[in-house]
């Protein structure tokens, strides 16, 4: 939690400083330039001191970054295509896009790698890690588990977390009265200079109710795919189509957004941000459980994230010191880029569309199309 509060603490130094000058800043990048850092030094050992750098990280890491970046959109790409995405790529002479950026983040990796084995070799087994690769080298002799297993927790641990801090704001912002109530509970559990604890940010259930009806609305990942290891069948009582068989290899493709915003399944108030729905039964946490199988933001069962509990403790953090210091936030209309604010089409559709202030889209991850602008307060 201590390297966590220096980079929330840089974060809020941003944050302060547009506060102070009542300029708009863009939240969903600061976020994505936090959860870099963090996720880097939980990693490899060392930030990318993204939020200390304009350029969003320096030099030495930005290709890494970058390639990083253009692997993801392309993996994204193939994924909306199907398992034809290699006869597109042929048809267009695409030929394969991976190979120059994969190049590019193995020869970042290489030495990180190298360099944390030596540490290893050379003071024998290290009994308390001090981040993952030290665990991994120690661990594991084969060089590509360890680096499959960095990129793996990096793509699982920054992308997501910043998109769950992006939209948790975006409906803060839209429901002020939310914002006031769990602001309360922070307060009285935490008080306007307390250290959130992890014993502290477990008893906030309001927090853990509001990070819940984020991730059912807006989950960071918003459709998945799995694909079938052997020949079964799919059944389920709400299907009107009855049982489906699903031969060895196919692959099955479902939407978490769409899942937890069905009506039949959620309510009638499905679309409606109410935080409140998760306390029916006292504890956000109990009925999680009740909910597994429609509530997937995580996945469930074997699959289940491995990082559920540092995202939601993660984050949880970032919101208390938000609004320890934060007041409030509004949406800063006159900056948000023309193009991604939401088509007036939407108005008259119904649902969420017709009052919705953001563009949700998504490349693997849930994202707000142009950042999401806000002004915001500090507190007195």
């Amino acid at each position: 939690m201590n390297a966590l509060d220096g980079h929330c603490a840089s974060l809020l130094g941003h944050l302060g400083v547009a506060a102070d000058k009542s300029l708009p800043v863009d939240v969903q990048d600061l976020f994505n330039r936090f959860t870099l850092d963090s996720i880097s030094d939980l990693l490899f050992g060392f930030p990318m001191r993204a939020l200390e750098h304009h350029s969003h990280v320096e030099t030495r890491y930005r290709s890494f970054v970058q390639a990083f970046g253009k692997l993801q959109d392309i993996c994204g790409r193939r994924i909306r295509i199907g398992s034809n995405w290699r006869i597109i790529e042929a048809v267009r002479l695409f030929g394969d896009q991976t190979v120059l950026p994969a190049r590019i983040v193995d020869d970042f990796l290489k030495p990180v790698i190298s360099e944390a084995q030596k540490k290893v070799e050379a003071n024998g087994r290290i009994g308390d890690p001090s981040n993952l690769l030290e665990f991994l080298v120690q661990e594991c002799d084969d060089l590509k588990i360890v680096r499959d297993t960095l990129l793996s927790f990096f793509l699982a641990g920054k992308d997501t977390t910043a998109s769950l801090l992006t939209f948790t704001l975006y409906v803060l912002t839209m429901y002020p009265q939310v914002m006031s109530k769990l602001r309360a509970e922070v307060d009285a559990c935490v008080g306007r200079h307390g250290y959130p604890t992890s014993a502290k940010i477990q008893s906030m259930l309001y927090l853990r109710a509001v990070l819940n009806e984020t991730l059912r609305l807006f989950p960071p990942l918003p459709m998945n795919i799995r694909r079938a290891a052997v020949s079964t069948t799919l059944s389920s009582p709400l299907s009107k189509m009855g049982d489906l068989h699903v031969n060895k290899g196919t692959s099955v493709t479902y939407s978490p957004f769409l899942m937890q915003r069905r009506r039949d399944l959620w309510g009638e108030d499905a679309e409606e941000f109410r935080p409140e729905r998760w306390l029916a039964e006292g504890s956000p946490t109990s009925m999680e459980s009740s909910l597994r199988s429609i509530f997937v933001p995580f996945n469930a069962g074997q699959r289940l994230c491995l990082g559920k509990t540092f995202a939601y403790q993660e984050c949880s953090f970032v919101l208390v010191r938000l609004l320890q210091n934060i007041e409030c936030f509004s949406f800063a209309e006159d900056v948000q880029p023309k193009d991604s604010q939401p088509p007036s089409a939407w108005r008259v559709r119904g649902g969420r569309q017709s009052f919705e202030q953001c563009w949700p889209t998504s490349s693997i991850t849930l994202y707000a199309k142009g950042g999401l602008w806000v002004r915001m307060k500090l507190r007195e």
